[in-house]
């Protein structure tokens, strides 16, 4: 496991390195791109390590060369398209929509209504419907990566960014003791963090529910709509990669 150098900050360096307008595709390895509080961080923190194990690439690069050539953390469904349409093989990750929804509620402290955030989870999903069935194009599930990051592994060997599927990767807690530690050096600014979260304040949660009640069923079964669609084309994903791997 190198996921931990000294001296490295590697959170800021997911902050330095995203894709920045105007958006630069030359050199990019893959795009992933998510909902916020979908997984982003852990996923790209974990794709930077597996590729530096067990892809084929420079034995010079370190964590700093691997994120200047992914495409991350602008939660830009419209960055999402276009890495699709320049042929750059894109992961698009999802997490049950009000999880989801809930958590970014909570991470801005109840400052952006929630309303707003169901709409901005449509938008960029619907995107992610658009792009269903391109070859470079794939659905990665919260829930699938949380526990194990092998699976990780296998989307990237579906996308030929691995030769063959690593026997074993880093691990879950490897990845989000290394988030918690620099968050805690960071200070208050990511005191609300819910995939790993220090210090939650529950007054957030009463208030995303209390906000969830004046909304419309039509909004919720719509993002829910959305969500068992995608999650479907996931879930046939992993039963080929499933297939595949056992050899049948």
């Amino acid at each position: 496991m190198i996921l931990h150098q000294p001296g490295k900050n590697l959170i800021g360096m997911l902050k330095a390195y995203p894709a920045t307008k105007p958006y630069i595709f030359f050199g990019k390895i893959l795009c992933i791109e998510g909902y916020p509080r979908s997984g982003n961080t852990y996923a790209t923190l974990a794709i930077s390590d597996i590729v530096l194990n067990h892809a084929n690439v420079d034995p010079e690069w370190k964590h700093a060369a691997v994120l200047k050539r992914l495409i991350h953390h602008t939660h830009d469904e419209a960055v999402l398209v276009e890495s699709v349409r320049e042929g750059i093989p894109t992961l698009s990750l999802i997490r049950t929509p009000l999880d989801a929804i809930q958590s970014t509620y909570i991470y801005y402290a109840g400052k952006t209504p929630v309303m707003e955030l169901i709409a901005r989870w449509k938008r960029f999903y619907r995107s992610c419907l658009d792009l269903m069935g391109r070859d470079n194009f794939m659905i990665m599930r919260f829930d699938d990566i949380k526990d194990s990051t092998l699976p990780i592994a296998q989307y990237l060997t579906k996308l030929r960014i691995l030769e063959s599927l690593p026997a074993s990767t880093v691990s879950p807690e490897d990845v989000l003791n290394y988030i918690r530690e620099d968050d805690k050096r960071l200070g208050a600014v990511y005191r609300d963090r819910t995939a790993a979260p220090i210090d939650r304040d529950p007054t957030y949660i009463t208030a995303f529910q209390n906000e969830l009640k004046g909304i419309s069923r039509n909004h919720l079964k719509a993002l829910q709509s959305t969500y068992s669609t995608l999650n479907g084309a996931s879930q046939t994903i992993r039963r080929k990669n499933g297939k595949k791997n056992s050899g049948d």
